[in-house]
């Protein structure tokens, strides 16, 4: 199968992406074409592939609020941002997709009982919690003043110093 038949068979059905069939069959054609490699580490390129491919012909499937799992490849994210219109979107450790979530429900849980606090010193970030299931994530918030405009590709360097990942 080849990768553009692949995509034009994606749909969205609360299944991650990286599960479909015709993506499950697109990752185990590149998988036996570089099997000298560390599987995990074709996966994941394939995965970010993917990602960038379905931003560009399919960005209706990101842009759809969502739960805290990426519609890509199906892991869970610590870490977002809010863009400067507000919205809030979160990031794949994974395949590097990005999609919106609701911004006053937990992205895991859908509880409304989520707390924020700001940083003292970088009142640009924010620590979310939610008290039902625990979840912490951290938000990027753009449209603060105070931002300095960080790529977004660094803002895991500020998941890294608040959670230790």
């Amino acid at each position: 199968m080849r990768g553009s038949d692949a995509l034009s068979k994606l749909r969205y059905d609360d299944v991650p992406i990286a599960e479909s069939v015709a993506v499950k069959e697109l990752l185990e054609e590149v998988a036996s074409k570089f099997s000298e490699l560390d599987e995990s580490l074709v996966r994941r390129k394939t995965l970010q592939v993917l990602a960038k491919l379905v931003k560009e012909r399919r960005p209706d499937m990101l842009e759809v609020p969502r739960d805290g799992f990426c519609p890509v490849c199906g892991s869970p994210s610590p870490l977002g941002y809010l863009d400067s219109n507000g919205a809030l979107w979160l990031m794949c450790p994974m395949c590097g997709a990005t999609w919106r979530v609701h911004r006053v429900k937990c992205p895991y849980c859908s509880s409304e009982e989520t707390w924020f606090k700001r940083d003292l010193f970088a009142p640009w970030i924010r620590v979310y919690g939610c008290d039902k299931c625990g979840h912490n994530w951290i938000v990027v918030d753009e449209k603060e003043e105070s931002y300095p405009g960080i790529p977004r590709e660094a803002y895991w360097l500020i998941l890294k110093r608040y959670m230790g990942a």
